[in-house]
């Protein structure tokens, strides 16, 4: 596997009685194949071009097909 990727992760937004599930592509980043780290924002479809933007496009497409990763793996590594 890379040593990174665009992946899906679900956070938990609100508060305990109002929370939201929320879903956004981050940049992961893997040690002996496990995710250990990823951005601290998720990742903003753009490019300087067309060909750069059909790229990016491809890369999110990648990540909507792998499994789902829940945010707390990686609070959980930086405590």
């Amino acid at each position: 596997m890379n040593l990174w990727n665009y992946r899906v992760i679900r956070q938990l937004i609100g508060s305990d009685d109002d929370q939201v599930v929320w879903l956004a592509v981050y940049e992961v980043h893997y040690t002996d194949g496990v995710p250990t780290l990823c951005s601290e924002r998720p990742i903003e479809l753009g490019g300087e071009s067309l060909e750069e933007l059909r790229v990016e496009m491809e890369l999110f497409q990648k990540a909507l097909q792998l499994p789902v990763l829940d945010m707390e793996i990686f609070e959980k590594k930086t405590s």
